[in-house]
């Protein structure tokens, strides 16, 4: 007598656990496609990186500085700006944070060439040429060891920028004139009627310019 086999699973719970498992399959191999495809192709905050390394190169390349200055001026441009920018008088000249930054590369340029151990006959330090009686304005703790090093040189040179662009209602000029010659010789020029002009915003503003020229014709690379 030949037995029949029967299944004792009704139909309905195979069907639905063959689905399931063609669901987990198909699951999973999207997954390992989408982890290749994520490990080739760069994501957004990736792609930002690389760009904002790029614009770092690309001026510490048109300065003539070390990487790091120019990085280093960035990040404290963008934190000024973003603190500041309430303060509309304060930006009438410089608009933007890349603006800003250019603005104090060009005066490393014109103070200290980019030498962070560079030192004046007037004692004044380091790449922005901070006196250290500035410098301890804003962090009373500051010796001239600390003015050579480049982060601490930078943050304390935006801490005084800031102060002059607030007390100048943004006046680039003004700023810059009294960075070179104290804000009170100018204030006591601007009294008695005289001009601080001494040529030391020209030779900010044209800080670069001879290097970027030798760039252009291809003179240096």
């Amino acid at each position: 007598m030949k037995l029949k086999w029967t299944n004792p699973i009704p139909a309905w719970p195979r069907i639905a656990t063959v689905a399931l498992l063609v669901t987990v399959t198909c699951f999973l191999v999207a997954a390992q496609f989408s982890v290749v495809e994520s490990t080739n192709v760069p994501t957004t905050s990736r792609i930002a990186e690389l760009e904002d390394n790029e614009q770092t190169l690309n001026l510490a390349i048109e300065f003539g500085f070390d990487p790091l200055i120019v990085k280093v001026v960035r990040q404290r441009s963008a934190i000024m700006f973003a603190k500041s920018n309430k303060n509309r008088l304060m930006w009438r000249l410089i608009r933007t944070p890349e603006a800003l930054s250019f603005g104090m590369l060009s005066l490393i340029k014109a103070e200290s060439g980019g030498n962070p151990r560079a030192v004046s006959t007037a004692a004044a330090y380091g790449l922005t040429q901070l006196q250290l009686p500035t410098a301890r304005m804003y962090d009373k703790n500051t010796d001239v060891s600390r003015l050579f090093d480049i982060e601490t040189n930078v943050e304390l040179a935006f801490m005084h920028l800031e102060y002059l662009m607030d007390k100048y209602n943004g006046n680039w000029p003004l700023v810059l004139l009294s960075w070179n010659r104290g804000e009170g010789r100018v204030d006591s020029l601007i009294r008695i009627g005289q001009s601080p002009d001494n040529g030391y915003v020209r030779a900010v503003l044209t800080a670069a310019m001879s290097r970027n020229a030798l760039l252009l014709n291809g003179t240096i690379r």
